[in-house]
């Protein structure tokens, strides 16, 4: 069993082996818990430190295995979020990632601003060429190694046309409407 990040699943590689019969059941526990029956199951721990995960095997001849203990850590990953206002078409506009955790130290930004630019800065400046709504992914790697979950916030990139109406003979004293789009 291979140390991992919080929330991915951890590398497990099964080297049971038996004299008599098949393998043909697996009982793997994680923490106390009977979490997977499979020769390779999908782990997961979902909080921060050590864990515990065991394994027992049976054969189809009905011998059963001593129950074999592994520890492993799994690593917390960095709590990321996004500050950003919705902007205009080929103005700047700032990008703030902000950690929200204590538990780790982010050494990478990774931004993602839905029209094909990235940047791996924290503090981001980018301008928009197309109108409508972005929407911005963020995550952040620690110095551990592990990736925070991606964030994403949808802006708003507008564009503005001023149309003004044809001319308009004006006459003093003489009230007049003015049309403008």
């Amino acid at each position: 069993v291979y140390d991992t990040c919080m929330g991915k699943p951890t590398r497990i590689i099964d080297q049971s082996t038996n004299m008599v019969g098949t393998i043909n059941q697996w009982s793997w526990i994680l923490d106390g818990n009977v979490v997977a029956s499979n020769q390779q199951p999908i782990l997961i721990a979902s909080t921060p430190g050590l864990h515990t995960v065991q394994l027992v095997v049976k054969t189809n001849v009905g011998c059963e295995s001593d129950t074999v203990t592994r520890t492993f850590i799994a690593n917390p990953a960095a709590v990321v979020n996004i500050t950003a206002q919705d902007g205009c078409l080929n103005v700047p506009i700032n990008f703030f990632g902000m950690q929200t955790d204590n538990q780790t130290t982010i050494t990478q930004w990774n931004w993602n601003f839905g029209d094909g630019a990235t940047s791996t800065l924290q503090y981001s400046v980018h301008s928009f060429s197309r109108a409508g709504n972005m929407n911005i992914q963020l995550n952040a790697t620690a110095s551990n190694g592990c990736i925070s979950p991606d964030v994403f916030k949808m802006i708003n990139v507008g564009d503005v046309h001023a149309i003004a109406s044809n001319d308009t003979i004006i006459l003093k004293d003489v009230p007049f409407p003015l049309q403008v789009n």
